[in-house]
C-alpha cells in the first residue's frame, strides 16, 4: 500500500517544474519581483501590509506541543534520545516562528517611519519629492540598530499606493539632496545671521547626514552659493 500511494502521489524530482536560472530572460526576471510591503491609502490614512505566511497560521502541531509538555512537566516517561528530539524541535519551531513575527513587526515599523519622513514621495510618486535619508537616521529614530534596519530592508521591495513597485533602497540615500538641503538651508536662513559651514554640518547631521565640512564647502560651491560672510545682509 505505501509503495502504490509512492507510485501515485509523491515525484522524486520536485524542482523540475522549475525553469533553470540561465534559461530566464531579464524580462522574465523583473516581473517575477514581489513587495514583501504594500502601502495603501485609506480615509485614515496610510495602511501598511507585510506580505507572507500570516503569523495565526503558524503553530505547531498538537501531537508534538502535547508530547513537549508532558516532557516538561514530568508527566511521561520518555528515552533520552525522544526527549531530546522533541524538545529541540518544539524549541527551534517556537524560535522560528517569534522571528518570523519579529521580522514583520520590524519591517512594518521601519515602513511607517519611511512613510511620515518621505510623505511627498509616498503621496506623488514623484522622484523630486524624496528627502535625503539613511539607516542609520532611522535606526536611531526607532532605537534599532543600523545593522537591524539595514537586514530589514536588503533586498526588500515596497508597493507604493500608486502600485509601483520599488525597491526600499530609493528612500535611503543620504547623497541623494545634500546640496538640495544645503540649498534650502541658507534659503531658510536669517539674513543677517546666516549661518556657517560648521553650522550646515551640525544641521545635516541632526538630520542623520554626516558630512565632512570640506564636503559641505564643495556642495555650495557647485550650487554657486557664497559663503555666509559674503551672504550676510
Amino acid at each position: 500500500a505505501n509503495l502504490e500511494y509512492i507510485r501515485t502521489h509523491l515525484y522524486p524530482y520536485p524542482a523540475a517544474q522549475f525553469r533553470p536560472p540561465w534559461q530566464q530572460s531579464s524580462r522574465e526576471t523583473r516581473s517575477s519581483v514581489r513587495p514583501e510591503v504594500y502601502i495603501r491609502r485609506t480615509e485614515f490614512g496610510y495602511e501598511v501590509d507585510v506580505a507572507g505566511v500570516d503569523q495565526m497560521s503558524l503553530g505547531i502541531t498538537s501531537h508534538y506541543r502535547e508530547a513537549y509538555m508532558r516532557i516538561k512537566q514530568a508527566r511521561t516517561r520518555v528515552t533520552e534520545e525522544e526527549r531530546k528530539h522533541v524538545t529541540e524541535y518544539v524549541e527551534r519551531a517556537e524560535l522560528f516562528i517569534k522571528n518570523i513575527q519579529q521580522r514583520r513587526k520590524t519591517l512594518r515599523l521601519i515602513t511607517k517611519n519611511i512613510i511620515d519622513i518621505q510623505a511627498g514621495y509616498i503621496e506623488t510618486g514623484s522622484r523630486p519629492f524624496l528627502r535625503p535619508l539613511t539607516r542609520t537616521y532611522v535606526a536611531e529614530l526607532l532605537g534599532l540598530h543600523e545593522s537591524t534596519v539595514s537586514r530589514a530592508t536588503s533586498n526588500k521591495f515596497v508597493q507604493l499606493p500608486n502600485q509601483e513597485v520599488v525597491s526600499f533602497d530609493i528612500f535611503f540615500n543620504g547623497s541623494l539632496s545634500i546640496k538640495s538641503v544645503i540649498e534650502e538651508i541658507i534659503a531658510n536662513e536669517d539674513p543677517s545671521r546666516p549661518v556657517s559651514d560648521r553650522e550646515i554640518v551640525d544641521i545635516l547631521a541632526e538630520r542623520g547626514i554626516n558630512v565632512a565640512r570640506r564636503t559641505v564647502v564643495k556642495y555650495r560651491s557647485a550650487q554657486k552659493l557664497l559663503s555666509s560672510s559674503r551672504r550676510r545682509r
